[in-house]
């Protein structure tokens, strides 16, 4: 009998003990201040970006360079693209837009190159910035034989511009994005800079009130 009572003494204090010690460590633990981790709206980092061979919107020599990386397939490209051709046209002295192609993979389906490859055919007859308008009002901008029938409206020499397609040169421009979208660990569209630096869209900012205090300063 005595010893069964030593042994729930000692029970009874390890559970103190134990008790004690975890209500010391819940203490300390509230005592702990999280600093939030703030992600600046525009990068510090400088990212080199060539664009020597790429059609602008805008003044080429503009204080304001905007570059985006797009993916036709992506809806929320389509309205980053309209807020930044509708504020270029609207400051075309103090802006310019570039614009590159980073077509996305999804889960079941490799990326699909065909609108891109169009684009680049289409500035050969100077209607790089006409074609794209277009390509973000249509559904389904890979499906070939919809975009043949949409170009027509461009007045594009369609035999030519589907000639240039299945050239390697502009093969060559397409991977040309994609190892530079590697580069600058782009993995996801729209991806947009300003002046060489990353803007953070993960913020959500008002691109259009963003672009204007910007031009103002």
């Amino acid at each position: 009998m005595h010893k069964i009572t030593k042994f729930y003494i000692l029970l009874v204090l390890a559970v103190i003990i134990a008790g004690s010690a975890f209500a010391w460590q819940f203490f300390k633990a509230r005592q702990i201040t999280v600093k939030p981790i703030t992600i600046p709206l525009i990068s510090d980092g400088y990212y080199e970006i060539p664009t020597n061979e790429d059609p602008i919107l805008g003044n080429p020599g503009a204080p304001l360079t905007l570059i985006m990386f797009s993916d036709f397939a992506c809806s929320d490209c389509q309205k980053k693209y309209s807020i930044l051709t509708d504020f270029v046209k609207a400051h075309p002295q103090a802006a310019r837009l570039f614009l590159k192609f980073s077509p996305q993979p999804s889960l079941f389906f490799k990326a699909n190159d065909f609108a891109y490859r169009g684009a680049i055919c289409a500035d050969k007859q100077n209607k790089f910035w006409d074609y794209n308008d277009l390509l973000i009002k249509t559904k389904d901008p890979n499906n070939q034989t919809t975009l043949e029938e949409n170009i027509n409206d461009l007045k594009i020499n369609t035999n030519t511009w589907k000639d240039c397609l299945v050239e390697p040169l502009t093969q060559q421009k397409i991977a040309g994005v994609t190892a530079l979208s590697q580069t600058l660990g782009i993995t996801k569209v729209p991806n947009i800079y300003i002046n060489n630096k990353r803007l953070n869209l993960d913020t959500d900012p008002n691109l259009s009130d963003l672009l204007s205090k910007l031009v103002t300063k």
